[in-house]
């Protein structure tokens, strides 16, 4: 699809709790070099001040900021699903969470990579991590980068070996895929969405980190339910099997054993945080779990041979 001169991009804000981060996030998405834009903020139901910062952002730029204060909290994906409802009319959409940030070209490489590339109708960025004080993190993310073909991107994504925590997609592209995140999972519903796009579309890659990522103590991934994470896994992993179809079988193999590890590994940290905190039962299930991914073969799929 080519893209029109002056797409409209429409920018879902999701906040809670984020007073110590939402400007620096808002004044990020005001300082774009790409001007099309209609940002759409969701509140969450803030216990702090995270409202009047937003409504004074809004009051001073009423043409730009759309904005909605929940007056009970919903939760992450329901709430970002309500910020999706708002941006009917624009082109293109993009995700970002109120406590983190974007570089100033951030929209206009990824626009410019679309028009260039117009069998992909969606693209996304190198991500970095930055700390609660907003410097870049050490440790690179190898898992934030770009595939020569859809084929490999699919495998990788299926094999959780990349992050696109943030990315630019076509309106009609996510009206295809369904256009919501999945509200029946906590965690792994990202992961979810990303491969419904994959399955659907080419995408471009920005190699450049434009796309800041900030870890910090209040975080969701500092206070991790593992049994729920568990749980997502599993769910996710079985709603997402017909796609080991498009592999080979080979690819197919990899894939299942791949996500089998990660039960695995999570199902680790559950006994871990159980034993900690004295939960009998749910040491049992764990245990029990670990035998079962012991000797349980592998699901039969119909790969492509």
């Amino acid at each position: 699809m080519k893209i029109k001169e002056n797409p409209k991009v429409g920018v879902s804000v999701t906040t809670y709790n984020a007073e110590k981060y939402v400007r620096e996030c808002v004044e990020s998405l005001l300082r774009q070099t790409y001007p099309h834009l209609k940002i759409v903020i969701s509140d969450d139901c803030s216990q702090d001040d995270t409202r009047e910062i937003l409504q004074k952002y809004a009051n001073d730029y009423p043409d730009r900021i759309r904005l909605m204060i929940n007056p009970i909290n919903l939760g992450i994906h329901p709430n970002v699903n309500q910020s999706l409802r708002e941006l009917s009319g624009v082109e293109y959409i993009s995700l970002i969470a109120g406590d983190d940030c974007w570089r100033e070209d951030k929209l206009e490489r990824e626009i410019n990579k679309l028009e260039q590339n117009p069998s992909a109708r969606f693209a996304y960025s190198k991500i970095c991590f930055i700390d609660s004080d907003s410097k870049r993190m050490d440790t690179p993310e190898h898992r934030s980068r770009g595939f020569d073909n859809r084929q490999e991107m699919l495998q990788n994504l299926l094999e959780h070996k990349l992050i696109m925590l943030n990315w630019t997609a076509e309106y009609e592209l996510l009206k295809e895929t369904g256009m919501f995140f999945d509200e029946s999972m906590h965690y792994a519903s990202d992961w979810d969405y990303h491969l419904r796009l994959v399955s659907k579309s080419e995408a471009v890659f920005c190699p450049d980190p434009t796309v800041f990522y900030r870890r910090h103590s209040e975080s969701i991934t500092f206070k991790g339910d593992y049994r729920l994470y568990h749980s997502d896994l599993v769910k996710a992993h079985r709603k997402n099997a017909q796609l080991l179809k498009k592999l080979s079988c080979a690819d197919s193999l990899s894939v299942q054993r791949q996500q089998r590890q990660i039960l695995i590994s999570t199902v680790g940290l559950w006994l871990r945080s159980s034993v900690k905190k004295k939960k009998l039962w749910h040491i049992f299930k764990c245990l029990w779990l670990k035998l079962f991914y012991k000797i349980t073969p592998l699901p039969h799929s119909n790969p492509k041979g």
